[in-house]
């Protein structure tokens, strides 16, 4: 398939169907341990993808290109990477009650063990419009890599390009896929609720 540049995210204008809410559970929690920062803390819950936690995540009282470490609950798996969109350098902690080792960790994604993995089970966040996986079927990997498209985000991680296999498309909402930058080149117009490419 041709490379996946951009994508312009179109929310139909009536109401749409919401997917299955995913618990409340929190997975993990990350911590700082570096001096001036050992306060700060990010949890992330169930089934929940952070891709750029320096710069998503970034505020006046959190610094994320700082080293810290995971605390993973029981039950849950947590995939940690030193790149961002969950590219390379990754581990895969199981839920103990041990600290991971410390790291300057980029991106990450949690899942307990509790739930079945369907694209039915799949919780998307009101802003949300759309997630692009790397896999095939991806909405019913366990472990699938993703990344979520909403109106403020409408281009794809660098690290992604060329690699997306599949979407999971709220009804209502159509996608737009370019083979080029800047929105030129062959478009195609998705509709889902779920589409391999």
């Amino acid at each position: 398939h041709p490379s996946l540049f951009l994508i312009l995210i179109i929310f139909g204008s009536s109401s749409f169907i919401e997917f299955t809410s995913a618990s409340d559970t929190n997975c993990a929690e990350l911590r700082s341990n570096v001096n001036g920062f050992q306060n700060q803390s990010l949890v992330i819950g169930d089934y929940v993808v952070l891709g750029n936690i320096a710069d998503e995540y970034a505020s006046a009282n959190q610094n994320w290109n700082v080293s810290g470490y995971w605390s993973v609950s029981s039950g849950c798996d947590l995939t940690a990477c030193q790149d961002a969109y969950l590219t390379t350098r990754c581990q895969t902690f199981v839920g103990a009650p041990t600290p991971t080792p410390s790291s300057v960790w980029r991106s990450a994604s949690c899942k307990c063990n509790n739930k079945q993995c369907r694209c039915s089970n799949v919780y998307l966040k009101p802003s949300v419009c759309a997630r692009a996986y790397f896999q095939r079927n991806g909405c019913n990997v366990c472990n699938a890599h993703y990344t979520e498209f909403d109106n403020s985000s409408p281009i794809f991680p660098e690290a992604w390009t060329d690699k997306i296999a599949s979407f999971l498309i709220r009804p209502g909402c159509t996608l737009e896929v370019f083979d080029q930058e800047d929105f030129d080149g062959v478009s195609e117009t998705i509709e889902g609720p779920f589409v391999e490419v």
